[in-house]
């Protein structure tokens, strides 16, 4: 970087600032009689922005940098902004030698004008933006060690005060962060006074402890008013304008729901800048939003080509692995975006979300609690993730002041609006949460999940008459609710607010390994601080204490809670084998006697109504047992192809099932939440055994599964009989099609909807809605249920041996097939419109 210290470039350097601001924004007018910068500083109110900036220009052109400085940052902390006084901040910086927060003024100007030429010829020629050296999960101590053991060596060569305070600028822009933080603090022992701190909430800038930062920033400008890196970094930390304070241009304009302009604006944006992962983020970012994950997973391969170590990219690739239900790969990329993004509280916040999704609440809650020293959020993603884990954790009130903040931080937008809704209709306020999501849904109209939340509110509306009177929803509550909008559909506030569940991947190390590494840091930046280190200290032990005391969320034997820190399972795992009468099961580690005790009677028990329901008995068959949430809510899954069937320790542990569903299911009325939640284990229990009893029945089972998985899919949710589960199905299916976002489909459509690689959740509810009328039209023409069964499976065995689907439908129910594509869609529409599942004898 030797170049940019070199006259030559500092001379020609404002050279182009003075050309390019020949026509600023503000006018220039005849210069006025020189005053000190300091003096009108401290009366700028009695100054316009045109006669600030004119000041500040003609401090920097002759040679006042310092007057300079202190007057744009005025006019920007006052709300101002243009590019040439963003342009004039970075000049002045790259004249201080301070190059960091030149490129900060760089990037802000190209949020405002991606092909400004200034900013884009003078960033070109700057470090780029600082990211964290990479550092594994689990090895933030290890990196601690490191800088501890080299720190006395350092100091030997820092010999003076000067060559001290730039060491610590030199090394947050090489992404030495924790290194810069013990540098720091070094200083201030060294050299007590003013600019210790500053370096203290420099670096607590840019590790993302913005609440430290702030604190730092507050005490240090009560001293020093004037003070250039205070005022810096309250001008960086305050900076609530739309444009400005997004990473890029393409991200703004998603911000303000300009989604048209977002794309534009990325497909721009990836041209001009070949090195830059931003416009396919953004690219990426709406993909999802609108449900199409193959294009999404197109737009991240090209952003991890341009940037493969971006921790943004790593994020929403775990949520886009996740909704293509690739667990692993999911665990794999939190891991990943962890190297290089230690520093962002979205990082830790997914990371406690993925926590919750393995029944490790304790660990969540540790990283919740650890996250106020984030706040307030610079990371654009952090707001809603973290009012999602609040809600989660039933941390209201939390939630509530988060939302606030956020608002104060952003424009209103959608994500905004989406989360509010949400929080009112968990908190009891349906009517106004409909108008939050209305609001939302208005702002963004094709993003999918926006347009479900507003469906299931209207439908919640119609069972809920006693909900609270309406409010405008720029006066009412803005309180922030629950997590996903529902399994069934793409997250309407992030790519990835819906954690991975699996018990395969291991919880990255960074949720509990670095707790005390991050404990550490919070400790060295308030210690150089000289403040709360005592009351900080007292609440960390008391946190401890309670996390150590604390009754665990999931209502599980003592043996079981003591296994739940190693509930993860890896394929090498020792199995052990337990015998029943009808089935064998496979328990993986961690499960205790006493739940696979519960398991096998539960099982016994339902596996001895469905022989009743089919009319024979079922031979033996395998089973594999899986600690809690190793599957998230999906307490039973039956898998074609190894005939086996998969079972969660889940279903022993009703409140930890309770939570997992509320968070999923946040549009389900109060008052039908309970009926809801005890109904769903048994209703997918009997709905996965199923396939069991008709594999056992019908010959060449395999050929039929892809072209009749409509009857599949039918029978199943037949079988599966929970009252409550099928009149959500229903219900939801007729608000789909009543809002144009969906309608009844063809034969192969719906077994295309129902396969494993749709990952289109609108469609796939549809298609479970469409199955279970059209099998139950055929079911109805026979007398109970028993037989229908029976001669359903007949209908599947003249398929399986190679039979067209019109003469088994004839000589199993007697119909044609034009009678059957006629009947059934007519029974279908009165079925959902009453919104009330058959009865059955």
């Amino acid at each position: 970087m030797k170049f940019l210290k070199s006259p030559e470039v500092v001379s020609t350097l404002i050279i182009a600032i003075s050309i390019f601001f020949a026509g600023p924004i503000f006018a220039q007018t005849a210069s006025p009689t020189v005053i000190s910068c300091e003096k009108i500083f401290d009366n700028a109110s009695g100054y316009s922005p045109r006669d600030l900036y004119k000041y500040a220009y003609d401090a920097f052109s002759r040679g006042d940098s310092e007057g300079a400085r202190l007057l744009a940052l005025r006019i920007f902390i006052d709300g101002y902004r243009s590019t040439n006084l963003l342009n004039l901040l970075a000049a002045i910086e790259v004249k201080a030698n301070r190059h960091l927060f030149a490129g900060e003024w760089l990037r802000k100007v190209l949020c405002i004008n991606a092909e400004d030429g200034t900013a884009k010829k003078l960033l070109a020629r700057l470090p780029p933006a600082p990211r964290p050296i990479p550092i594994q999960p689990g090895g933030l101590n290890e990196h601690f060690n490191t800088i501890s053991k080299k720190v006395s060596q350092l100091m030997n060569r820092l010999t003076t005060p000067k060559i001290h305070f730039d060491s610590v600028f030199q090394e947050v822009a090489r992404g030495q962060l924790y290194k810069a933080l013990a540098l720091a603090e070094e200083y201030e022992k060294k050299y007590p006074g003013i600019d210790g701190s500053s370096l203290s909430a420099l670096c607590a800038y840019f590790i993302g402890r913005m609440k430290d930062a702030v604190e730092l920033t507050e005490k240090g400008l009560a001293q020093d008013r004037h003070n250039p890196m205070f005022l810096t970094l309250q001008a960086l930390i305050s900076d609530t304008n739309a444009e400005t304070s997004a990473p890029s241009r393409p991200w703004a304009l998603y911000d303000m729901d300009r989604i048209d302009d977002a794309l534009t604006a990325a497909t721009e944006w990836n041209k001009s800048y070949p090195k830059s992962a931003e416009g396919f983020i953004v690219q990426a970012r709406i993909a999802m939003d609108k449900g199409d994950f193959q294009a999404a997973s197109d737009e991240l391969e090209q952003a991890s080509q341009r940037d493969p170590d971006n921790p943004k990219v790593e994020l929403l690739k775990a949520g886009l692995f996740q909704g293509m239900k690739k667990i692993a790969e999911a665990g794999n990329a939190i891991g990943q975006a962890y190297r290089r993004g230690y520093n962002l509280p979205s990082v830790n916040l997914v990371s406690a979300l993925y926590a919750i999704s393995n029944n490790k609440i304790d660990e969540a809650k540790g990283i919740f609690s650890e996250t106020v020293h984030y706040r307030p959020f610079i990371d654009r993603d952090a707001y809603p993730l973290y009012i999602q884990l609040a809600m989660i954790l039933n941390e209201m009130k939390a939630a509530e002041a988060a939302i606030e903040e956020w608002k104060k931080r952003q424009p209103l937008n959608s994500q905004m609006c989406f989360l509010t809704a949400i929080f009112l209709h968990k908190a009891g306020n349906t009517a106004t949460a409909l108008q939050w999501a209305e609001k939302g849904a208005a702002l963004y109209p094709s993003n999918a999940a926006g347009q479900q939340l507003l469906i299931s509110l209207k439908n919640a509306m119609g069972k809920s008459p006693s909900a609270r009177i309406p409010q405008n929803p720029e006066q009412g509550n803005s309180q922030p609710q629950s997590t996903n909008t529902g399994k069934r559909q793409p997250n309407p506030v992030s790519a990835y607010i819906k954690p991975p569940q699996t018990a395969q991947t291991q919880l990255p190390a960074a949720v509990s390994a670095n707790a005390q590494a991050q404990t550490h840091t919070q400790t060295q930046v308030q210690t150089s601080a000289q403040t709360q280190t005592q009351t900080q200290t007292q609440t960390q032990a008391q946190a401890q204490t309670q996390t150590q005391t604390q009754a665990p969320v999931t209502q599980v034997s003592n043996a079981q809670s003591s296994s739940t820190d190693t509930s993860t399972t890896s394929s090498a795992e020792t199995l052990t084998t337990v015998t029943g009468e009808k089935f064998t099961i496979e328990v993986g580690q961690g499960v205790t006697p006493e739940v696979v005790e519960t398991m096998k009677q539960i099982l016994t028990g339902v596996v001895q109504q469905l022989e009743k329901t089919f009319g024979f008995k079922l031979d033996p068959f395998n089973v594999k047992l899986v600690e809690a949430s190793g599957m998230g809510s999906k307490v039973a899954v039956y898998d074609f192809d190894t005939n086996r069937l998969t079972l969660s320790v889940l279903f022993t542990e009703p409140e930890t099932l309770k939570a997992f569903l509320n968070a999923e299911r946040p549009d389900i009325d109060d008052s039908e939440k309970p009926a809801f939640n005890q109904a769903f284990p048994y209703h997918m229990l009997s709905a996965e055994l199923s396939h069991l009893f008709i594999r056992q029945k019908v010959r060449n089972f395999g050929s039929t599964v892809n072209e009749y998985r409509w009857m599949h899919t039918g029978i199943a949710e037949i079988v599966g009989g929970q009252e409550a589960i099928l009149k959500d199905i229903l219900q939801t299916t007729q608000n789909l099609i009543s809002s144009g976002t969906t309608k009844l489909q063809g034969v192969s459509e719906v077994n295309t909807s129902l396969s494993p690689s749709n990952h289109e959740p609108m469609k796939s509810i549809t298609a479970r809605a469409q199955a279970y009328l059209m099998v139950s039209f055929l079911f109805k023409k026979v007398p109970s249920l028993n037989e229908a069964l029976t001669k359903g499976i007949k209908l599947l065995e003249a398929a399986g041996d190679g039979k067209p689907f019109k003469f088994a439908l004839n000589e199993s129910f007697g119909i044609s097939e034009s009678e059957f594509e006629n009947g059934w869609k007519e029974a279908a529409y009165w079925c959902l419109r009453q919104g009330i599942p058959y009865e059955w004898q």
